[in-house]
């Protein structure tokens, strides 16, 4: 494995990315030698096809055994009522979704779950048997009579509740009735459980492994099969105990359609590629394509999204990271342009790729007066590349201009053409490489692989290689 060390101007000294030039206003992603770094410690990267597949079959056999409950052997995915909706959840609005999700051909791609978030509940349980219960006014045939017709569609459906005594807009949570619930989960015909980390007890605060793997065990007792979604926002580390218990888990607080918070998520990713795999994925949370919604997802906050461009790289680092593609924008009234970017299938299929393999960042290039993202003066440059084994020898590489934090149109930051050495990423040999967002074929190479256009700050080009037959 190579070294990747810091240098004075926040690059990583790295054999990866070439030296050479390109006209201006574009750069080349060009501060990395052509060696490892000498006194590099710490951080090893796995740099060739065989080592790549060693080390990732090895970390996921020595740390990581997995729930073993034969589902997610993919990153799931579905929709979810959250990140648009937030509580304006009901029937008929699960239905459209649903409905929709079938007539623009999405659950044909494999969108499959339909999973409804908070405020489906009843703000007391049953007093009879101490069940949970829909909110009549929202839910007026209960949610078995909807889960039925989203069965009835082909489409699987997915029900939250939390691992507290209260979910996180105060409804009843599922503390210490997780048998009563999975089961009453089951009857209803529910295929994935979100279980959420609000209003926990003094214990579970502490350590609240315990409580989530007890649901796991509740959940597996039904015999029915539900896809288990932590949802606990990474407090305690979760992907280094989750994998035993749980289908996904998320790594950290919540998203929401901004830039900024989006690439955050991504830089936290950094370490945990190790932990998931087939049945077990680290979930970054959300995807946020075509979402209109507000700062973390509270009502009296500013409104944001994100661009078309910015959609793009979300999708392409989802796509290397191997995560629960998990969509959230309005279907029934979709742009035409989100749903491009969401459907594209050759990026799905990188995301969904059987090998499991999460990806990671392997090159990251700074330059100028960069304070925590933004350029404080002059002209800066933040670019990065990461990369996913694939199967069958194959690979994805996404090469992102970062760009300034928060403003694609910040002037501090312009085009930038990136490039990098295909034999010290991927090994000897020759690849076609596919220009996944363009839908097309660039060549074959075997040497350096350079951009043939420059790259906009806050997008990504997502080029997949398969080796030449």
């Amino acid at each position: 494995a190579h070294c990747y060390c810091a240098t004075a101007h926040g690059a990583r000294s790295s054999p990866l990315l070439t030296t050479e030039q390109a006209p201006q206003p574009a750069r080349v992603l060009n501060a990395f030698s052509a060696k490892p770094a000498e006194g590099c410690s710490m951080v090893t990267r796995c740099s060739s096809p065989l080592a790549l597949l060693m080390c990732t079959l090895l970390l996921h056999t020595t740390l990581v055994l997995g729930l073993d409950n034969g589902l997610a052997l993919t990153p799931p995915m579905g929709w979810n009522s959250w990140n648009e909706f937030q509580c304006n959840v009901s029937e008929s609005l699960i239905l459209r979704q649903g409905k929709a999700m079938v007539d623009t051909g999405l659950a044909e791609l494999g969108y499959i779950y339909v999973n409804i978030d908070d405020c489906w509940q009843a703000q007391e349980r049953d007093n009879e048997t101490g069940r949970l219960v829909a909110d009549g006014a929202r839910f007026p045939n209960g949610i078995q009579a909807v889960a039925d017709q989203i069965h009835e569609m082909g489409l699987r459906i997915g029900i939250y509740s939390d691992v507290g005594k209260k979910t996180c807009q105060g409804f009843p949570g599922s503390h210490d009735k997780y048998e009563l619930d999975a089961k009453t989960f089951a009857e209803w015909g529910i295929d994935f459980l979100k279980l959420d980390t609000c209003a926990l007890t003094f214990d579970e605060r502490l350590d609240p492994q315990p409580d989530y793997a007890r649901m796991s065990a509740a959940l597996n007792a039904t015999g029915r099969p539900i896809v288990y979604s932590i949802c606990n926002w990474g407090k305690k580390d979760p992907w280094t105990w989750a994998p035993d218990i749980a289908n996904m888990w998320r790594t950290t607080m919540d998203i929401y359609p901004q830039y900024a918070r989006v690439m955050s998520i991504v830089d936290d990713q950094a370490g945990k590629e190790t932990f998931a795999g087939p049945g077990h994925w680290n979930d970054p949370d959300m995807v946020e394509v075509g979402v209109d919604s507000t700062i973390f997802n509270w009502g009296w906050t500013p409104e944001t999204n994100i661009t078309q461009r910015e959609s793009a790289t979300h999708m392409s680092l989802w796509a290397i990271l191997s995560a629960p593609l998990i969509i959230g924008l309005d279907l029934t009234q979709a742009p035409t342009w989100a749903m491009s970017i969401i459907s594209n299938a050759e990026m799905l299929a990188i995301n969904q790729d059987v090998l499991g393999a999460q990806g990671a960042s392997v090159a990251e290039y700074t330059e100028g007066s960069l304070v925590e993202g933004v350029c404080t003066f002059g002209k800066c440059v933040h670019t990065e590349i990461w990369s996913k084994a694939c199967a069958h020898g194959s690979f994805a590489v996404a090469l992102v201009n970062r760009g300034g934090r928060y403003d694609q149109d910040d002037s501090h930051f312009g085009p930038e053409v990136i490039s990098f050495d295909m034999a010290t990423l991927i090994g000897d040999g020759s690849f076609v490489v596919r220009d996944v967002w363009a839908g097309k074929d660039l060549g074959v190479f075997n040497g350096t692989f350079v951009t043939l256009e420059a790259i906009e700050p806050h997008a990504a080009m997502l080029v997949k290689l398969t080796p030449e037959a």
